[in-house]
């Protein structure tokens, strides 16, 4: 049984990799709050430093302990709050580690250079798109291409279907989560990617799982509500402006009648 209760809040970015947690604290119908950061434009905001010295997310607080980083946050729940201690495995501590240490490595490179690109001058951006273009296609879409087909053989040897090779879904799977998703919503960010049966079906039969759903719509909810916050503030400080404004021409033409 667990020895605390919990009293988890997950900081969440939105466009992050936070979905794994939600997935995670609803398979162990844990509670927890959600405190929501959004990008200012793509850039976290800066005022997530006052919770982690790093200013990213996601990031967990659980009473007075702050957590950063996925798999550091993925192995304290599981080992705090699940109902027995999870028994080690080497294929799930591997593919817990291969996620951020090796497949997302090239996930993140290929977002960078295509946003980098983005943002260039319209004067050189044909050079810079044309750069980018080819170092995506030449290295990194080759590169998860690989990682691709390696996790589509793997896999297969799992007798579960669970990278973990347990019966139920395993940090390896949870840690999984993000950069499998990533690609199968969008292949088009990979060229000449064919995404395997076996990685097909494992991504269906996470979604298809309850604690999935109540964690991903948890998730956009909140940043629903969040995102409504802001645009009320927004258009406050902007009546305010406009007021503020018209009360300053106001006191003009008054001093001049």
């Amino acid at each position: 049984m667990p020895s605390k209760t919990p009293q988890i809040t997950l900081h969440h970015l939105n466009k992050s990799r936070s979905e794994r947690l939600f997935w995670l604290c609803e398979e162990l119908e844990l509670p927890y709050e959600v405190k929501v950061w959004l990008r200012k434009p793509i850039r976290a905001p800066s005022e997530l430093k006052t919770i982690h010295p790093l200013g990213k997310a996601p990031v967990m607080t659980d009473g007075d302990l702050v957590i950063a980083e996925s798999g550091a946050i993925v192995d304290y729940i599981l080992n705090t709050y699940s109902p027995t201690p999870p028994a080690y495995s080497l294929h799930d501590s591997y593919f817990s580690h291969y996620a951020e240490g090796s497949l997302t490595l090239f996930l993140q490179m290929g977002i960078t250079f295509t946003g980098s690109a983005s943002m260039a001058p319209w004067y050189i951006k044909p050079v810079i798109d044309g750069f980018v273009g080819k170092v995506k296609a030449g290295y990194v879409d080759g590169q998860i291409k690989m990682h691709f087909n390696f996790l589509e053989e793997e896999l297969g040897k799992s007798p579960t279907g669970w990278f973990g090779h347990k019966e139920e879904p395993s940090a390896a799977d949870y840690m999984l989560l993000y950069p499998i998703n990533t690609v199968i919503s969008d292949p088009s960010r990979v060229s000449g990617l064919t995404v395997g049966p076996r990685l097909q079906d494992w991504m269906q039969r996470v979604k298809s799982r309850p604690a999935y759903q109540r964690g991903f719509e948890r998730l956009k909810e909140e940043e629903r509500k969040a995102k409504e916050e802001k645009e009320k503030v927004e258009g406050g400080e902007q009546t305010v402006a406009v007021e503020q404004a018209g009360s300053g021409t106001a006191s003009t033409m008054k001093s001049k009648l």
